[in-house]
Protein backbone atom coordinates (compact mmCIF):
# COMPACT_ATOMS: atom_id res chain seq x y z
CA UNK A 1 0.00 0.00 0.00
CA UNK A 2 1.74 3.49 -0.85
CA UNK A 3 2.02 6.13 1.63
CA UNK A 4 -0.44 8.56 1.66
CA UNK A 5 0.09 12.18 1.01
CA UNK A 6 -2.98 14.13 2.22
CA UNK A 7 -1.46 17.47 2.01
CA UNK A 8 -1.33 18.97 -1.80
CA UNK A 9 0.60 22.04 -0.85
CA UNK A 10 3.64 19.98 0.86
CA UNK A 11 3.18 16.96 -1.34
CA UNK A 12 6.26 15.99 -3.57
CA UNK A 13 5.10 15.54 -7.14
CA UNK A 14 7.98 13.83 -7.74
CA UNK A 15 7.88 10.41 -5.41
CA UNK A 16 6.62 7.54 -6.19
CA UNK A 17 4.76 4.72 -4.46
CA UNK A 18 2.80 7.71 -2.86
CA UNK A 19 -0.63 9.04 -3.18
CA UNK A 20 -0.61 12.95 -4.11
CA UNK A 21 -3.30 14.68 -2.83
CA UNK A 22 -6.55 13.48 -0.59
CA UNK A 23 -6.51 9.93 -2.06
CA UNK A 24 -9.57 7.67 -2.47
CA UNK A 25 -13.05 9.14 -2.28
CA UNK A 26 -12.04 12.15 -4.59
CA UNK A 27 -11.15 10.43 -8.17
CA UNK A 28 -12.51 12.49 -10.54
CA UNK A 29 -13.01 15.45 -8.37
CA UNK A 30 -12.53 18.85 -10.11
CA UNK A 31 -10.21 22.06 -9.29
CA UNK A 32 -8.17 20.27 -6.47
CA UNK A 33 -5.19 22.26 -5.62
CA UNK A 34 -6.39 24.65 -8.73
CA UNK A 35 -5.58 21.89 -10.87
CA UNK A 36 -8.54 22.33 -13.59
CA UNK A 37 -8.25 18.06 -14.77
CA UNK A 38 -10.01 15.31 -13.25
CA UNK A 39 -8.22 14.44 -9.66
CA UNK A 40 -5.48 11.12 -10.36
CA UNK A 41 -5.86 10.82 -13.92
CA UNK A 42 -2.57 11.30 -16.24
CA UNK A 43 -3.64 14.82 -17.21
CA UNK A 44 -4.04 16.31 -13.73
CA UNK A 45 -0.57 14.65 -12.79
CA UNK A 46 1.01 16.23 -16.03
CA UNK A 47 -0.57 19.83 -14.95
CA UNK A 48 0.97 19.55 -11.02
CA UNK A 49 4.29 18.84 -12.20
CA UNK A 50 4.56 21.87 -13.72
CA UNK A 51 2.61 23.81 -11.57
CA UNK A 52 4.52 22.48 -8.74
CA UNK A 53 8.43 22.23 -9.98
CA UNK A 54 7.82 25.06 -12.44
CA UNK A 55 5.33 27.58 -11.17
CA UNK A 56 4.15 27.12 -15.09
CA UNK A 57 -0.03 26.68 -15.35
CA UNK A 58 -0.49 25.25 -18.77
CA UNK A 59 -3.82 25.18 -20.75
CA UNK A 60 -6.44 23.86 -18.53
CA UNK A 61 -8.33 22.92 -22.02
CA UNK A 62 -5.82 20.55 -23.60
CA UNK A 63 -8.80 17.56 -23.94
CA UNK A 64 -7.94 13.69 -23.12
CA UNK A 65 -4.19 12.58 -23.38
CA UNK A 66 -4.72 11.69 -27.27
CA UNK A 67 -5.37 15.20 -27.83
CA UNK A 68 -2.62 16.85 -26.13
CA UNK A 69 0.02 16.94 -29.33
CA UNK A 70 -2.97 18.67 -31.61
CA UNK A 71 -3.56 21.12 -28.45
CA UNK A 72 -0.14 21.81 -28.55
CA UNK A 73 0.82 22.78 -31.90
CA UNK A 74 -2.99 25.13 -31.37
CA UNK A 75 -1.17 26.60 -28.60
CA UNK A 76 2.00 26.34 -30.55
CA UNK A 77 4.49 24.16 -28.07
CA UNK A 78 7.43 22.74 -28.98
CA UNK A 79 6.60 19.13 -30.44
CA UNK A 80 9.10 17.22 -30.75
CA UNK A 81 10.46 12.94 -31.03
CA UNK A 82 13.10 14.15 -28.52
CA UNK A 83 13.22 13.09 -24.69
CA UNK A 84 14.32 15.03 -22.43
CA UNK A 85 13.32 15.70 -18.53
CA UNK A 86 10.50 17.45 -17.82
CA UNK A 87 9.13 17.42 -21.52
CA UNK A 88 5.59 15.84 -21.13
CA UNK A 89 5.40 12.42 -23.31
CA UNK A 90 1.42 11.98 -25.29
CA UNK A 91 0.31 8.09 -26.22
CA UNK A 92 -2.47 7.94 -28.86
CA UNK A 93 -5.77 6.44 -28.09
CA UNK A 94 -4.77 3.78 -30.48
CA UNK A 95 -1.77 2.87 -28.06
CA UNK A 96 -4.11 3.00 -24.69
CA UNK A 97 -7.74 3.07 -25.59
CA UNK A 98 -9.57 5.17 -24.95
CA UNK A 99 -8.34 8.10 -24.02
CA UNK A 100 -4.26 7.61 -24.37
CA UNK A 101 -2.08 8.71 -21.80
CA UNK A 102 0.33 11.57 -20.61
CA UNK A 103 3.44 11.49 -18.72
CA UNK A 104 6.15 13.67 -17.84
CA UNK A 105 9.44 12.08 -18.72
CA UNK A 106 11.93 12.40 -15.73
CA UNK A 107 15.59 10.60 -17.22
CA UNK A 108 16.98 9.42 -20.43
CA UNK A 109 18.58 6.48 -20.15
CA UNK A 110 22.22 6.07 -22.25
CA UNK A 111 20.41 2.77 -23.64
CA UNK A 112 17.73 4.79 -25.56
CA UNK A 113 15.31 4.03 -22.96
CA UNK A 114 13.48 6.95 -20.68
CA UNK A 115 11.89 7.27 -17.13
CA UNK A 116 8.68 8.61 -16.81
CA UNK A 117 6.38 9.96 -14.00
CA UNK A 118 2.61 9.62 -14.32
CA UNK A 119 -0.44 8.70 -12.48
CA UNK A 120 -3.06 6.09 -13.42
CA UNK A 121 -1.38 3.97 -15.67
CA UNK A 122 0.47 0.79 -14.08
CA UNK A 123 -3.26 0.42 -12.26
CA UNK A 124 -6.93 1.56 -13.19
CA UNK A 125 -7.65 4.26 -10.04
CA UNK A 126 -11.87 3.25 -11.29
CA UNK A 127 -11.31 -0.25 -10.43
CA UNK A 128 -8.75 0.49 -7.40
CA UNK A 129 -9.78 3.73 -5.72
CA UNK A 130 -7.47 2.89 -2.82
CA UNK A 131 -4.61 3.88 -5.24
CA UNK A 132 -5.97 6.89 -6.22
CA UNK A 133 -4.02 9.91 -6.71
CA UNK A 134 -0.84 7.37 -6.59
CA UNK A 135 2.33 8.22 -8.86
CA UNK A 136 4.42 5.88 -10.46
CA UNK A 137 7.73 5.74 -12.31
CA UNK A 138 8.23 3.31 -14.85
CA UNK A 139 11.23 2.86 -17.44
CA UNK A 140 9.67 3.48 -21.20
CA UNK A 141 11.46 0.91 -23.57
CA UNK A 142 8.97 0.84 -26.52
CA UNK A 143 8.21 4.18 -28.60
CA UNK A 144 5.02 2.71 -30.12
CA UNK A 145 2.08 5.03 -29.37
CA UNK A 146 4.50 7.42 -29.26
CA UNK A 147 2.70 10.83 -31.36
CA UNK A 148 5.37 13.21 -29.29
CA UNK A 149 7.26 14.89 -26.98
CA UNK A 150 5.81 18.44 -25.56
CA UNK A 151 7.35 21.47 -24.30
CA UNK A 152 4.80 24.35 -22.95
CA UNK A 153 5.84 27.56 -22.92
CA UNK A 154 7.70 28.74 -20.10
CA UNK A 155 8.56 25.24 -19.40
CA UNK A 156 12.62 24.62 -18.98
CA UNK A 157 13.66 21.15 -20.20
CA UNK A 158 16.86 19.61 -19.39
CA UNK A 159 19.46 17.25 -20.76
CA UNK A 160 22.62 16.69 -18.87
CA UNK A 161 22.10 19.58 -17.08
CA UNK A 162 21.75 21.52 -19.55
CA UNK A 163 18.43 23.96 -19.58
CA UNK A 164 16.87 23.41 -23.26
CA UNK A 165 14.63 26.74 -23.62
CA UNK A 166 13.45 26.86 -27.48
CA UNK A 167 11.82 29.57 -27.38
CA UNK A 168 14.50 31.74 -25.67
CA UNK A 169 17.25 30.07 -27.97
CA UNK A 170 14.86 31.48 -30.89
CA UNK A 171 14.46 35.13 -29.69
CA UNK A 172 17.68 35.50 -28.18
CA UNK A 173 19.19 38.46 -30.03
CA UNK A 174 22.41 38.47 -32.26
CA UNK A 175 24.52 41.46 -32.68
CA UNK A 176 25.77 40.66 -36.02
CA UNK A 177 22.83 39.65 -37.87
CA UNK A 178 22.93 42.47 -39.88
CA UNK A 179 25.97 41.21 -41.27
CA UNK A 180 24.00 37.86 -41.76
CA UNK A 181 21.34 39.74 -43.49
CA UNK A 182 23.95 41.59 -45.85
CA UNK A 183 25.63 38.00 -46.78
CA UNK A 184 22.30 36.42 -47.75
CA UNK A 185 22.05 39.32 -50.48
CA UNK A 186 25.75 39.26 -51.36
CA UNK A 187 25.13 35.42 -52.17
CA UNK A 188 22.11 35.87 -54.41
CA UNK A 189 24.12 37.75 -56.41
CA UNK A 190 27.47 36.01 -56.34
CA UNK A 191 27.16 35.01 -60.42
CA UNK A 192 30.62 32.66 -59.90
CA UNK A 193 30.04 30.95 -57.08
CA UNK A 194 29.56 27.36 -57.36
CA UNK A 195 26.27 25.56 -56.05
CA UNK A 196 28.25 23.59 -53.47
CA UNK A 197 29.33 26.90 -51.83
CA UNK A 198 25.88 28.62 -52.54
CA UNK A 199 23.93 26.08 -50.04
CA UNK A 200 26.95 25.98 -48.08
CA UNK A 201 26.26 29.93 -47.34
CA UNK A 202 22.73 29.47 -47.23
CA UNK A 203 22.49 26.88 -44.67
CA UNK A 204 25.27 29.39 -42.69
CA UNK A 205 23.06 32.40 -42.86
CA UNK A 206 20.04 30.22 -41.66
CA UNK A 207 21.60 29.41 -38.72
CA UNK A 208 22.21 32.78 -37.82
CA UNK A 209 18.63 33.81 -38.68
CA UNK A 210 17.48 31.38 -36.55
CA UNK A 211 19.64 32.11 -33.55
CA UNK A 212 18.77 36.29 -33.95
CA UNK A 213 15.48 36.20 -35.97
CA UNK A 214 13.45 36.71 -33.06
CA UNK A 215 9.60 36.65 -34.07
CA UNK A 216 9.82 36.64 -37.41
CA UNK A 217 11.98 33.55 -37.29
CA UNK A 218 9.82 31.76 -35.04
CA UNK A 219 6.90 31.98 -36.94
CA UNK A 220 8.47 30.83 -39.40
CA UNK A 221 9.32 27.99 -38.34
CA UNK A 222 6.64 26.98 -36.44
CA UNK A 223 4.62 27.70 -40.20
CA UNK A 224 7.35 24.94 -41.78
CA UNK A 225 7.20 23.00 -38.52
CA UNK A 226 2.87 22.57 -38.91
CA UNK A 227 3.17 24.32 -35.54
CA UNK A 228 6.41 23.17 -34.38
CA UNK A 229 9.26 25.68 -34.28
CA UNK A 230 11.78 22.62 -33.08
CA UNK A 231 10.21 20.51 -36.20
CA UNK A 232 10.38 23.49 -38.88
CA UNK A 233 13.99 23.79 -37.74
CA UNK A 234 14.82 20.30 -38.33
CA UNK A 235 12.81 19.98 -41.57
CA UNK A 236 15.08 22.79 -42.91
CA UNK A 237 18.28 21.07 -41.74
CA UNK A 238 17.29 18.04 -43.39
CA UNK A 239 16.66 20.31 -47.06
CA UNK A 240 19.79 21.94 -46.95
CA UNK A 241 21.71 18.11 -45.98
CA UNK A 242 19.93 17.01 -48.86
CA UNK A 243 20.81 19.75 -51.29
CA UNK A 244 24.41 19.73 -50.21
CA UNK A 245 24.09 16.25 -51.18
CA UNK A 246 23.29 16.99 -54.83
CA UNK A 247 25.39 19.70 -55.50
CA UNK A 248 28.58 19.60 -58.03
CA UNK A 249 31.26 18.24 -55.64
CA UNK A 250 34.27 20.64 -57.38
CA UNK A 251 34.11 24.33 -57.18
CA UNK A 252 33.42 26.01 -61.24
CA UNK A 253 35.68 27.03 -63.05
CA UNK A 254 35.58 31.32 -63.51
CA UNK A 255 33.91 32.57 -66.68
CA UNK A 256 31.91 29.21 -66.70
CA UNK A 257 29.07 29.27 -69.51
CA UNK A 258 27.10 26.60 -68.83
CA UNK A 259 25.32 25.29 -65.36
CA UNK A 260 23.78 21.72 -64.11
CA UNK A 261 19.69 21.64 -63.89
CA UNK A 262 20.48 22.05 -59.76
CA UNK A 263 23.28 24.34 -60.03
CA UNK A 264 20.76 26.74 -62.14
CA UNK A 265 18.39 27.03 -58.89
CA UNK A 266 20.98 28.72 -57.16
CA UNK A 267 21.68 31.51 -59.87
CA UNK A 268 19.98 34.69 -60.01
CA UNK A 269 17.13 36.01 -61.72
CA UNK A 270 19.75 38.11 -63.82
CA UNK A 271 21.91 35.28 -64.55
CA UNK A 272 19.30 32.81 -65.30
CA UNK A 273 17.73 35.32 -68.05
CA UNK A 274 21.10 35.67 -69.76
CA UNK A 275 22.01 32.04 -69.23
CA UNK A 276 18.49 31.62 -71.37
CA UNK A 277 18.84 33.85 -74.24
CA UNK A 278 22.19 32.57 -74.84
CA UNK A 279 20.74 29.13 -75.25
CA UNK A 280 17.95 30.83 -77.26
CA UNK A 281 21.08 31.54 -79.48
CA UNK A 282 20.85 29.77 -83.03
Amino acid sequence: MPSVIGDVATASITSPDTVYGPGQGHLHDIGIGGNPYPYAECTYYVWQYYHDLQGVDINGQLGNATDWVNSAHREQWAVDDQPLEAKTVSWSAARYPPFGHVAVVDQVNGDGSFDVLEMNFTYYADEHPELAGKIDRRTVTDRRGIQGFITPTGVTAVSGGQQNDVLAALTAPLSGIGDAIRQAGLYLEAELMTAQLKATAMSQVAIGTVIGGGGLTLGALTAYGRGSPGAGAARVGRRFQRVRRTVAPQPSPIGRRSYGETEQRWLSPRVRRQLAARQAQP
